[in-house]
């Protein structure tokens, strides 16, 4: 695991504090590499993306390399407890990232409790919308990475701080009037 931070996370997570876009590590480009092999080898599918700590920055930067012609397979994406990779995409990533997140699918969850995720500042921007945990503190640093902190309400819903929840409302709400928007144009006009 420490090999694995050390060849992975800790390269990446200098070029976010620095805001530097240097050399991608060789875990990111395959994971960029393995979800452009699944759509082609699956050309009907529609794709749904997890990632927790480096699973998050691999999905991360699968999705801001896609092919604008990919983005429409993408059903959904759930971040959890990773660094913001945002500041280290070039400019054509950031337009994929822009897209995206115009569609309302993207969700990067993090508990500011954990000090993995990093490069959360207020205004900067995100791959998704970025929904901050109403979480409690653990007392160890590894739990708190794990989701030790995570609470849950009596229907099990993830407990938001009061600005995740607003983004979060927010962000359904844009994701289904835009459903709405496709919807209309394709029912014919009479």
């Amino acid at each position: 695991m420490f090999r694995d931070w050390g060849i992975n996370d800790i390269p990446t997570a200098t070029r976010i504090n620095t805001g530097k876009s240097s050399a991608v590590s060789a875990q990111l480009k395959s994971s960029s590499d393995t979800l452009n092999n699944v759509l082609k080898d699956y050309p009907n599918a529609k794709i749904h993306i997890y990632g927790h700590s480096l699973g998050s920055m691999d999905g991360q930067y699968a999705l801001a390399n896609l092919k604008k012609s990919e983005i429409s397979r993408i059903n959904s994406a759930y971040f959890y407890q990773g660094p913001n990779i945002y500041s280290t995409l070039s400019a054509e990533q950031k337009e994929t990232v822009q897209a995206l997140n115009e569609r309302h699918i993207v969700f990067n969850y993090i508990d500011m409790r954990d000090l993995i995720p990093v490069g959360y500042g207020y205004g900067n921007p995100t791959i998704g919308t970025l929904l901050t945990v109403d979480g409690k503190p653990t007392g160890s640093m590894s739990e708190q990475h794990m989701w030790g902190g995570y609470e849950f309400d009596k229907d099990g819903n993830l407990k938001l701080d009061s600005s995740g929840s607003a983004k979060l409302a927010k962000q359904l709400t844009g994701g289904r009037l835009k459903n709405l928007e496709l919807l209309k144009k394709e029912i014919p006009k009479k």
